[in-house]
């Protein structure tokens, strides 16, 4: 932003604002402000010939207004994202009725936000406005107004100023086209702040001597390698071996990055230059503040001592160790400031100002150190106290958990008894220290300690009250369901195979588990008496479907008496019948015919037969049953107001 008029002065915040605003929207609005558009023939567009001349990029929107000439003229890339007609409405925007009323900061903002506001609604109806333009490989180079120089023509036109600080852009959002012109315009920028670095450098050695300027001096060297490297990168990513896509973004970003971060030290230096050349401008009124900032720091300083020495009667060594030195250290560096003062009173009588000022501002970093050394004195002090009031909060709050881990019943647990002991050392320390805040966050850590174990125990020892209360209902309801499963089993037990016998074994055995645990460990005995009824109640399920499944099946003769017998096979009364007795009354089981029909007694006493085609024996054998499973790139308009 180049103001040779002063027309804008007051509003620079606000115009940069919308300035900032635009460049998030991916263009760079340059604004001058002249007089008269003199150098170019009266055919000729103002801002197209300076566009030119200083080779503006895809990105570069130029903003111009004579104000003696009542004339401006705005020059556009040919790519622009806006057609003519939205251009030509942001430019009558401007112009009526800011440039005609003499607003010409509110012209410019006028524009500048138009313009942002159409890019947005452009980029959200079509996915975004590439405003880049250019082709092909390599870097190519964006030319902005660098140095702060506008040049026109033969001599026409040179505006020096400090180039507008633009905000940064984020680079890593940029497509490839964008980037490219991103680094190169960065490059030619660098390249040219380090030339003019240089020889501002050498008038600030002259001026304020080479002691003053080394920082900068260092800082320049270390641009320098910056820029060399990023040369480097730029010349392989032009030489005849084209880079993969994902390489030549990643080397172009490193262009990027190196440009910035030099850019952004040297610009630490030249503000650091500004405020010292800023200071050489009112020497005698500074140095005459400094020779008063001093003498109030010595005041300051004494008072600081005497609080410092209260501090020690309450508190111990090592709690105020940090500051003990202090004092001293503030003494050595407000005699360095007297000494620097002396010579820059002698400079400024000899008519030095910038060794006068360089003498000021070494002052000025050593009463500021004082400063800081006492603050740091009444700062540890306010610390301290406040330690000392939360100390006493966390011993109360110690003792309360201590009390109640010694009352619960598993004192005596190794984690939680080792960790009272653990609190109870950390409190007696805190109690008897002169250091608050050693001890403050040492009993804070044995405290919060004691709170986990603590809570933990709790929750167990409830953990264990409530499996108490529930464990004699458990252990009833194992034995009932117990008993319900073996009778059930021992009165059809003729019909029932080994599952459901083994659960109901395995269900008393987690019974007699429970009843044995039932005294020392309650949540385990309950587990065990819920697992045993659980068990049981498998097996009674399991039981009757195997009854069921027979019963379904089978067919025992036919009438009463075939229910009879069946109920007896089911029993287990025939069949153990069956298993005994003298080799006369012996038979077997067999298979009856297709019929259905069964025979009993007689000579064919041999078999018991079923009908239907299902087969089977009772007694020795088990039997179970069976289951499934877009002018040279650019284009320029303007007018009167």
């Amino acid at each position: 932003m180049v103001d040779e008029v002063g027309v804008l002065t007051g509003r620079e915040a606000e115009l940069e604002q919308s300035l900032d605003a635009l460049a998030n929207e991916g263009v760079l609005l340059f604004v001058v402000v002249v007089d008269s558009f003199t150098g170019v023939s009266l055919d000729d567009n103002w801002a197209a010939a300076t566009a030119d001349l200083n080779r503006f990029g895809d990105r570069d929107v130029l903003f111009a207004i004579a104000v003696d000439d009542r004339n401006y003229a705005v020059d556009y890339p040919a790519g622009f994202a806006l057609s003519k007609s939205q251009t030509d409405r942001l430019e009558e925007l401007a112009r009526v009725p800011h440039l005609r009323n003499n607003d010409y900061a509110g012209a410019l903002v006028a524009f500048a936000d138009g313009m942002r506001a159409e890019l947005a609604a452009e980029a959200g109806g079509s996915g975004g406005t590439d405003v880049s333009g250019g082709s092909g490989g390599g870097i190519p180079i964006n030319w902005p107004i660098v140095g702060g120089v506008v040049a026109v023509g033969g001599g026409g036109l040179y505006v020096y100023s400090r180039i507008r600080k633009k905000k940064a852009l984020d680079a890593s959002k940029l497509n490839q086209k964008e980037l490219d012109v991103r680094a190169g315009g960065l490059l030619v920028q660098l390249d040219d702040q380090i030339k003019t670095s240089e020889q501002d450098l050498s008038f600030a050695t002259a001026e304020f001597g080479e002691a003053a300027v080394k920082p900068f001096a260092t800082v320049l060297e270390g641009a320098k390698a910056k820029l060399r490297e990023a040369f480097e990168i730029r010349q392989k990513l032009d030489d005849a071996f084209p880079e993969p896509p994902d390489e030549k973004r990643t080397l172009t970003l490193k262009i990027v990055e190196l440009c910035e971060a030099a850019d952004a030290e040297l610009d630490a230096q030249a503000d650091a230059f500004d405020e010292l050349r800023e200071l050489e401008k009112n020497a005698p009124t500074v140095l005459a503040t400094a020779k008063n900032d001093a003498a109030t720091a010595r005041e300051s300083l004494a008072a600081a001592r005497t609080r410092l020495t209260a501090l020690g009667g309450r508190y111990s060594d090592a709690a105020i160790a940090s500051i003990a030195a202090n004092p001293d250290q503030a003494k050595d560096l407000l005699d360095f400031a007297d000494t620097h003062l002396v010579e820059a009173q002698q400079a400024l009588d000899e008519g030095e100002s910038g060794l006068a000022a360089v003498a000021v501002h070494t002052a000025q970093a050593s009463i500021g150190q004082v400063r800081q050394l006492v603050a740091a004195i009444d700062g540890l002090a306010a610390n301290l106290d406040e330690a000392t009031s939360a100390l006493s909060a966390i011993v109360a709050d110690t003792k309360q958990d201590l009390a109640a881990a010694r009352a619960l019943p598993d004192a005596s647990d190794s984690r939680l008894s080792q960790t009272i002991v653990e609190a109870e050392v950390a409190l007696d320390e805190a109690i008897a220290s002169r250091d608050p805040l050693t001890s403050l966050a040492s009993l804070q850590n044995a405290n919060a300690r004691l709170d986990s174990v603590l809570e933990s125990a709790r929750e167990r020892h409830e953990h264990v009250q409530a499996a108490a209360r529930s464990l004699d209902h458990a252990l009833a309801s194992a034995r009932s369901e117990i008993a319900a499963a073996n009778d059930y089993i021992t009165t059809r037990r003729g019909g029932i195979g080994d599952g459901p016998r083994t659960r109901v074994s395995e269900a008393m055995r987690r019974l007699d588990s429970a009843v044995a645990l039932a005294g020392s460990d309650p949540v385990e005995a309950l587990a065990e008496a819920r697992a045993a009824t659980g068990l049981a109640q498998n097996a009674l399920a399991s039981a009757q479907s195997e009854v069921r499944a027979i019963q379904n099946q089978g067919n025992y003769g036919g009438g009463a008496q075939g229910s009879d017998i069946g109920g007896a096979i089911l029993g287990g009364i025939i069949g153990s019948w069956l298993g005994g007795g003298s080799s006369s009354s012996r038979s077997s089981w067999s298979s009856g015919s297709s019929s259905g029909s069964s025979s009993w007694g007689g000579s064919s006493r041999g078999g018991f037969s079923s009908g239907g085609s299902r087969s089977g024996s009772f007694g020795g054998s088990s039997r179970r049953p069976s289951s499934s499973a877009s002018r040279g790139g650019r284009r320029s308009s303007g007018g009167r107001f």
